[in-house]
């Protein structure tokens, strides 16, 4: 199963050049930008969770795994049902791994207006929701995955007792309707020789 790989960084640098360019604008007409904008800016800077990544065709919520099943409809179902959480997962995997990989997700208009500081900040703030959310992911998938194989091993072992139970039953049921026939139709056992006197012979 894949996992998150590689070190989940941000361009820090590249968010506080872009909030550097506000002192070259109108110092009032930024702080009007700023104003109208405050919303945005403080949930790039702390309101973002990461709902974006996670939503949607990204929500990937685990399977319902027994401890074992018994019937072949049953295993199926499991199976199947673990496959398209797989899936869903490893498209996860994928679109974090792009995100990161991306560098700022902040929109252009919303990082010109920030600070120096409030661009460190929300890049260290987004590292933290994307570590947090690749560590996440990965504490489930091993979850999902542990409880999977676990399912798999028990359901196999029932399903092979299952199988030696019924090949017994079989060979029982058949010894049992060979003893029956053998009681309705004993074999006759073949006469070594005949009581009887032979009849005399003439002088």
């Amino acid at each position: 199963m894949k996992r998150i790989m590689g070190v989940l960084m941000l361009g820090v640098s590249g968010l506080a050049m872009a909030g550097g360019l506000q002192s070259a604008g109108n110092a009032q007409e930024v702080a009007k930008q700023r104003e109208a904008r405050a919303a945005d800016i403080a949930f790039w800077t702390g309101g973002y969770r990461g709902a974006d990544l996670v939503s949607g065709r990204f929500d990937c919520p685990a399977p319902a795994i027994p401890e074992l099943s018994r019937t072949k409809a049953q295993i199926k179902s499991v199976s199947e049902s673990f496959q398209a959480w797989q899936q869903c997962y490893n498209g996860f995997v994928a679109k974090l791994n792009e995100t990161v990989a991306q560098g700022s997700r902040i929109p252009a208009d919303v990082a010109g207006l920030l600070t120096p500081a409030e661009a460190q900040q929300a890049a260290a703030h987004i590292e933290r929701v994307h570590a947090s959310l690749a560590a996440q992911a990965q504490q489930n998938s091993a979850e999902v995955s542990a409880r999977f194989e676990a399912w798999r091993d028990a359901t196999e072992q029932f399903v092979m007792a299952d199988h030696r139970a019924r090949m017994m039953e079989r060979a029982i049921a058949s010894r049992r309707a060979q003893e029956r026939e053998g009681q309705q139709y004993p074999r006759t056992q073949p006469t070594m020789g005949s009581s009887e006197a032979p009849p005399p012979t003439r002088p």
